[in-house]
């Protein structure tokens, strides 16, 4: 099985605070691993330098096999990483259509920026319509994410990153609620 990712040695120092030493872990390909530990212990750090938002002190990231340590994080999505947040990362003022529309039509016109209008865009408004009932968002899809229960948000996101078809995600706080 292949690596999917590869952390070597990752180190964080804040001013004279070690937030991680020496963290090193491998995950193949279909793998599924989870960060244990209490709060504080450097979890959220650690995905936050993998995902390109943070820079280590020491040590380095690879996606398969590509060294991606000095990308931010817009390259490191273009090498297929995508990243959750603790807290829902979706446009709360607009529908849950809207918000997996953004989210594929980056991924569709990546190009071409946001000018296109999705509902000229065929491909873009039936592949919508599949993530909606995938996920079972088609009786919330015109719905203002805001007025959405916690858990709902949480599944627009996690619909939003899927959607675009990671090769790598990051989940922070999974199961964290308000």
């Amino acid at each position: 099985m292949s690596v999917a990712l590869r952390v070597t040695e990752i180190t964080k120092r804040i001013g004279g605070l070690q937030i991680l030493d020496q963290v090193s872990m491998t995950v193949s390909a279909g793998e599924r691993r989870a960060l244990i530990g209490p709060n504080g212990a450097g979890k959220t750090t650690l995905l936050n330098i993998i995902a390109g938002f943070l820079r280590p002190s020491r040590g380095t990231i690879e996606l398969f096999g590509v060294d991606v340590t000095k990308l931010p994080p817009h390259r490191r999505v273009q090498h297929g990483l995508l990243k959750t947040n603790q807290l829902p990362g979706v446009f709360p003022d607009l529908s849950v259509r809207s918000n997996l529309q953004l989210a594929l039509l980056r991924e569709r016109h990546a190009s071409m920026g946001f000018h296109v209008l999705p509902r000229r865009d065929g491909y873009l408004r039936d592949r919508v319509e599949q993530v909606l009932e995938l996920w079972g968002l088609q009786d919330v899809a015109d719905r203002e994410v805001r007025h959405l229960p916690h858990g709902y948000q949480r599944m627009v996101e996690l619909a939003m990153r899927m959607s675009r078809q990671p090769r790598v995600l990051l989940l922070d706080e999974p199961a964290a609620g308000d």
